[in-house]
């Protein structure tokens, strides 16, 4: 997420290395939104039993 919202990698790189979860496009406007302001994101990511 760093690399991608410091424009060191593009969007497909980041898909592709963050195993894209299922409801990222949820999400998408928002992380764009960030990266287009040069805003701080703070983010986690909860872990749920397989």
């Amino acid at each position: 997420m760093n690399e991608y919202l410091q424009n060191m990698i593009r969007e497909k790189n980041f898909i592709k290395e963050a195993r894209e979860w299922n409801k990222y496009t949820d999400y998408k406007p928002i992380i764009e939104f960030t990266k287009e302001k040069d805003l701080l994101l703070i983010y986690f990511v909860v872990l749920t039993d397989p």
